[in-house]
């Protein structure tokens, strides 16, 4: 009991963080619903009341150096008016933007990408019976007029929910970085689309699918070095149980991803697949009326293919490969209004201290 007060005070006298927090240490399960799952699904603020979401980190995320985008200070408010329904986003920026980026960033050598600059969301939708849509616009600019640094971002996103289905199209319309001058470097995604779904086959079991298509394309010197093209295919299931606000909840998928560069040569990757049966494992409890603990453990479970070629040769080819198992585990304080979550140990990290003790914090407000 004293190690649960202890944690409250921590928590109560901690910089804001958000929810996200929550969907971390629940290993980002698919059938979540959270303030951050308003990013992949617009259609879930009508299933979230009106709030304010505060989420501490970086200032500037940098691909390539940043591990992902959870490391990013940003900020979520979901209001709604009458039937209908809209939300502001600062700072968010786009997974798949920045997963791409990164690995051209890594893949690249001397070609230092950006992240996005100011990322803005800005999500509208209405309600009619059981059926929900909303849409989502997504949009980043800068311009460094003596460095002649750009980046420029422009996507949007569609989705329709109702209690028992969801689904999501996901459309990047632009995506820029380049270095002019001498320089003369670029990076350019090319056609990102995405479609993705889940479907409740049971009150306590969820389906989901997600499909997604495109690549990029990196100029060095007015050179076009890379030009990859990427397939990723996630198909899976969860079940639940819940009791008394508690929740269980265990699934299983398969994963697959295919990516080639067209472009590729010497001891550059040309192309590399994978192929995955990820198990999840997750809990959420109340310990108290005001106190919520949280954990999951992912791992790839009996399918677990990876294969690296370069122009002339296999360089990396693993079936099954090496240890997978992630560890997850954070708290929730809940004050009337207020929630504030936050981690409470680092991936398989058993020190509790301030790297790993509140390494992520969120705070959410409802209106």
């Amino acid at each position: 009991m004293k190690s649960l007060l202890t944690l409250a005070i921590v928590l109560a006298s901690t910089s804001a963080f958000a929810t996200r927090a929550r969907v971390t240490a629940l290993g980002n399960a698919a059938h979540l619903v959270d303030d951050s799952t308003t990013y992949s699904k617009p259609a879930t603020i009508f299933s979230l009341s009106d709030s304010l979401t505060i989420e501490s980190g970086k200032t500037d995320l940098v691909p390539g150096t940043d591990a992902s985008t959870a490391l990013g200070a940003e900020a979520l408010m979901i209001r709604s008016a009458g039937d209908a329904k809209w939300a502001l986003s600062l700072g968010h920026d786009d997974e798949r933007t920045f997963a791409q980026r990164a690995e051209a960033d890594a893949n690249n050598a001397g070609i230092a990408i950006i992240g996005q600059q100011n990322p803005l969301e800005v999500s509208y939708g209405m309600k009619n019976g059981d059926m929900a849509w909303a849409g989502t616009l997504v949009y980043s600019n800068f311009n460094n007029k003596v460095t002649e640094v750009k980046e420029s971002t422009m996507g949007l996103k569609f989705g329709a929910a109702t209690s028992t289905w969801d689904a999501t199209v996901d459309l990047g319309l632009a995506d820029k970085w380049e270095a002019g001058g001498a320089v003369n470097d670029e990076f350019k995604g090319k056609s990102n689309v995405a479609v993705r779904g889940g479907f409740w086959v049971a009150s306590d079991m969820y389906a989901y699918a997600d499909v997604a298509m495109g690549g990029y394309e990196v100029t060095d010197a007015g050179a076009v070095v890379s030009e990859v093209k990427t397939t990723d295919i996630t198909v899976g299931a969860v079940n639940t149980m819940k009791s008394e606000g508690n929740e269980f909840f265990w699934g299983a998928g398969l994963a697959s991803s295919q990516s080639k560069d067209s472009k590729a040569t010497g001891a550059a990757i040309e192309k590399a697949s994978s192929l995955m049966l990820p198990l999840i494992i997750g809990v959420e409890a109340n310990a108290a009326s005001w106190l919520t603990l949280r954990g999951s453990v992912t791992q790839n479970v009996l399918i677990q293919n990876e294969k690296e070629e370069t122009t002339t040769a296999t360089t990396t080819e693993t079936s099954p490969g090496t240890n997978s198992t992630t560890f997850a585990a954070g708290a929730g304080l809940k004050l009337g209004k207020l929630a504030l979550d936050g981690s409470i140990l680092a991936n398989n990290t058993q020190t509790v201290n301030s790297a790993n003790l509140l390494g992520t914090v969120g705070l959410t407000y409802a209106f």
